[in-house]
């Protein structure tokens, strides 16, 4: 096998004009969801003043994603990826701005809330399948790879300045400006789908090349059939669903832990947030360097274990300034656990089947997420957000023990023979 030429650099990727615009708009409809995550959680809390609702947003997001992910990676594979993605981000639109209108006329309630919540997990749902498999197509083959590393940097830029610019609004404007800048977020997205020839002609490749192949019951049930017969990919749902379970109270119980706890506002509450996805920015940076010099399996569980350690050390402080501080190398071991897990799954799924292999793999990521931040909101309503996110970060510990003894492939991914051999390439996911 002779080595693949070197890709150019991921600035390269934004020479071509629709990705540029795509990328930009991603940015900014990430920064606005996260702005609409600190909104939401601060205008639950005090509605209710309990952590168990607070949870709750996180769950009514999630639980329709667990529900519709594998349908519409199938779908993903058989419509106008275009078409679907505008009306996914529609959707979103519609969920945030009514949440906006809701909220301005003092109509604001944790049913709202969690109404308007749900409504994001289902254009989320729809929306994650075809956008993962579009945006590659919008660059060469050659700069696919980069193209996917510069898509993922633009979460976690937005995850650094998200929640603060969210802390920003909230403590200016209201949780009601948040929705709306949420809202407006979503129609840049559908202004550079609707606007750009290439996109158009991107998403008609992709379905004339990749379209009706198989059975709507075959192409369902596919992914699942790789999961059953492949002890790597067992691996991998294991990690990433025992992690997520146990990671999950965190990020639900931040908003209560910042304010019973630390003793902090709104915007504090949103530096919080912005030292993770510092952290995540960061790591994205430098895991290119370490990945030939550390094992995935260390990788994974070593980063599991930091961040175990992490958050302890964070349960256990009242300082803001020390836990912001903390909350950087918390992030970083966020990345690496996930972008790590996600890398070795499409490295060991044969390109016909990627796009339903991530809508299944975020189908037990959200499950067992879902599952996690309700347990850990019902449990904080007795015993204190502190004590179950130390609970929490002790999960994450043992998940890394367990994935220790996990056959979790190589970063080689070298696929199994059959898998080699298999002919139709559907689906280029990030």
């Amino acid at each position: 096998m002779t080595a693949p030429a070197p890709s150019p650099s991921s600035s390269s990727v934004l020479r071509h004009p629709a990705f540029r615009a795509l990328w930009i708009a991603a940015v900014f409809s990430f920064v606005g969801t996260w702005v609409q995550d600190v909104g939401e959680s601060w205008l639950m809390l005090s509605l209710t003043k309990s952590p168990l609702p607070v949870a709750m947003l996180t769950t009514a997001m999630t639980v329709p994603m667990f529900a519709l992910l594998i349908p519409a990676g199938a779908m993903a594979d058989r419509l106008d990826r275009r078409r679907l993605l505008m009306a996914s981000q529609g959707v979103m639109t519609v969920a945030a701005f009514g949440l906006a209108v809701v909220t301005w006329l003092g109509r604001a309630t944790p049913a709202a809330l969690l109404v308007a919540s749900a409504g994001l997990g289902v254009g989320s749902a729809l929306s994650s399948p075809a956008w993962n498999s579009l945006v590659p197509e919008l660059v060469p083959r050659s700069e696919t790879a980069d193209a996917v590393t510069l898509n993922a940097m633009a979460f976690n830029i937005a995850r650094a300045v998200g929640p603060a610019i969210g802390g920003l609004i909230l403590a200016a404007s209201g949780p009601g400006v948040a929705f709306f800048v949420n809202a407006m977020s979503f129609l840049g997205v559908i202004e550079v789908l609707r606007r750009f020839d290439e996109v158009k002609r991107a998403s008609r490749r992709a379905r004339a090349t990749e379209g009706e192949r198989e059975p709507l019951s075959v192409a369902l049930f596919a992914a699942f059939v790789q999961l059953r017969d492949r002890e790597k990919i067992r691996a991998l749902h294991v990690a990433v669903a025992t992690f997520g379970f146990s990671a999950a109270s965190v990020p639900a119980l931040l908003p209560v832990f910042a304010k019973d706890r630390l003793r902090t506002t709104g915007s504090g509450y949103g530096l919080l947030l912005g030292a993770i996805g510092c952290g995540a920015v960061f790591a994205a940076l430098v895991l290119k360097r370490l990945r030939p010099l550390v094992t995935a399996k260390a990788m994974v569980s070593g980063a599991m274990a930091a961040y175990g350690v992490m958050i302890i050390a964070m349960s256990a402080t009242r300082s803001l300034p020390l836990a912001i501080v903390l909350l950087v190398p918390a992030g970083m071991a966020w990345l690496t656990v996930f972008s790590t897990l996600n890398a070795l799954l499409q490295l060991s799924t044969p390109a016909r089947l990627k796009s339903r292999a991530l809508a299944l793999y975020q189908f037990v990521f959200y499950g067992a997420w879902s599952l996690g931040a309700l347990a850990g909101g019902a449990l904080a309503d007795r015993v204190g957000s502190s004590e179950v996110i130390t609970i929490a970060a002790i999960g994450t510990l043992a998940a890394a023990a367990l994935s220790t003894r996990l056959a979790i492939p190589s970063h080689d991914g070298e696929l199994d023979p059959l898998d080699a051999r298999s002919a139709p390439v559907s689906v280029r996911a990030p």
